[in-house]
């Protein structure tokens, strides 16, 4: 009996030392179950106690233990997409499934596919690539793609939500199966044909919060059907446009070279039209009664009525050729910004909530803000006045002066209850300006030169000194008198 013991106790220990990979010498097994069986030799007095299929049963349940977590691991590292078997046309598309390749195992994995949310292709691809891949990445929320000359596109479920699309076609690109989730989308024309670009066609253009529209060979634009909240129509070759939309809030049409003629009608929720960077001669708006901004700067405007706007609480009409200007009926402005154009009167006296005032670069004679009381910004330069009576202004805490210095004695020392108020002026490179001259109120005023300035130097009698041979001259002088401070900004030309 004990003979039969010590056999099977030493296969199993030499078994358990194998598999362990630990080298342990036999007769050390030996010796152990000898032990073993020394402090109980009563347990195995009967031989019939022992059972043969203990072999049998230790042996099977090892080996497939073994096989079968070895076969689930070789499973788990192969689970995914193989990427020998996707086929796609763009070799930049190819290139990005390999990177996209984590391990490096050659299939794309559950995992490492829905970590993939952003994909941009510059060059063209197909209808087939686009399917494979929104297939093989299910989580892309952003995509740049290229549609090459395709004049259809159709999107398989997606879950997109920035989509940036580049067509070469000759003709508009018909978008379709774009989720609801999109809110922003941008289309770009570089084909070798000019079109008009339509909103009803696809509807994708139709239904979207921020929808972009850029390309020299669009030639027109149909905004009839628009209904998208916010619009952007860059960088076209149309020449008019005509928007009409209940649902478009903001408005943004800017530097379209060739563009003269602009008309806004029944946009019954539109905030805001930005229109700079035209050739504009004619602005039309109409049928917008919650319009609050127009911007409609760098244009050749000689006539711009805003009278009809009575929520309008900014205009900016700067670098235009405006005669006239009225603002008498828009009682709610804040800002008001027409700096550059030909104006030779402007009345603000009903303008009370006026805060921000460009008017620089005109042909004023006079100029009366005393009933602008609210006034924290003020540029008034390059007119035919030099002086402006400031003494109502207590909130006034920034004057634009540029070369016309006399202004500054204007705002020195009837200037706001602040303690910091601030000065723009630009001198020529070489020369040397004695701003005590034109601010008498300065004389006693101590100078020091500000941080970070450039090329600048000022006495105690309060003269400044820029450099001549210097590209970029910038810096500011601050003048203090009776506890306040002058920051007298100043950019050399």
């Amino acid at each position: 009996m004990r003979k039969r013991l010590f056999s099977k106790l030493a296969i199993v220990m030499s078994t358990a030392i194998v598999v362990s990979g630990c080298f342990c010498p036999i007769d050390k097994a030996f010796v152990n179950a000898e032990t073993i069986q020394d402090e109980d030799d009563s347990y195995y007095d009967d031989d019939s106690d022992y059972d043969d299929s203990t072999d049998d049963s230790y042996d099977d349940s090892t080996d497939d233990s073994y096989d079968d977590s070895t076969d689930d691991s070789d499973n788990e590292e192969t689970t995914g997409t193989k990427i020998d078997d996707v086929k796609l046309s763009s070799s930049e598309l190819q290139a990005f499934i390999k990177e996209s390749d984590s391990d490096e195992n050659g299939y794309i994995s559950q995992s490492e596919a829905e970590k993939i949310t952003y994909v941009s292709i510059s060059k063209k691809a197909s209808q087939s690539d686009l399917t494979q891949i929104i297939k093989l990445y299910p989580n892309i929320s952003e995509l740049m793609w290229n549609a090459g000359t395709l004049t259809k596109l159709t999107f398989p479920k997606n879950n997109i939500k920035r989509l940036n699309i580049t067509s070469k076609a000759a003709s508009q690109l018909v978008i379709s199966g774009i989720n609801q989730k999109l809110n922003n989308l941008s289309y770009t024309a570089q084909g070798s044909k000019k079109y008009a670009f339509n909103f009803a066609k696809g509807s994708a253009y139709k239904k979207v919060e921020d929808f972009n529209l850029m390309g020299k060979q669009i030639n027109g634009v149909k905004l009839s059907n628009a209904e998208v909240g916010t619009l952007y129509v860059t960088d076209t070759s149309a020449k008019k446009i005509d928007a009409s939309s209940d649902k478009i809030i903001n408005l943004w049409v800017q530097n379209n070279k060739k563009l003269s003629s602009f008309t806004v009608r029944n946009c019954s929720k539109l905030k805001s039209v930005s229109c700079a960077y035209n050739a504009l001669s004619r602005l039309n708006i109409s049928g917008c009664p919650k319009l609050l901004s127009v911007s409609c700067d760098r244009n050749k405007l000689t006539k711009l009525d805003i009278s009809k706007y009575k929520n309008l609480k900014s205009i900016s009409c700067g670098q235009n050729k405006l005669k006239k200007f009225d603002i008498s009926k828009n009682k709610k402005l804040i800002s008001v910004y027409c700096n550059d154009n030909k104006l030779t009167e402007l009345n603000t006296s009903k303008n009370k909530k006026l805060s921000y005032f460009g008017c620089s670069n005109n042909k004023l004679n006079k100029l009366n803000v005393i009933p602008n009381k609210k006034l924290t910004t003020l540029s008034c330069y390059g007119n035919k006045f030099t002086k402006v009576n400031l003494k109502k202004n207590k909130e006034l805490v920034s004057m634009a002066v540029s070369k016309t210095y006399k202004l500054m004695s204007s705002y020195i020392p009837t200037a706001s209850k602040s303690n910091t108020n601030y000065i723009y002026i630009d001198v020529k490179k070489g020369t040397k300006l004695n701003l005590v001259k034109y601010a008498p109120a300065l004389k006693k005023a101590k100078f020091s030169i500000g941080e970070d300035s450039q090329y600048i130097t000022v006495n105690k009698k309060g003269v400044v000194s820029i450099k001549k041979k210097k590209d970029y001259v910038y810096g500011y002088v601050i003048a203090t008198l009776n506890k306040k401070e002058y920051n007298i900004r100043i950019m050399g030309f």
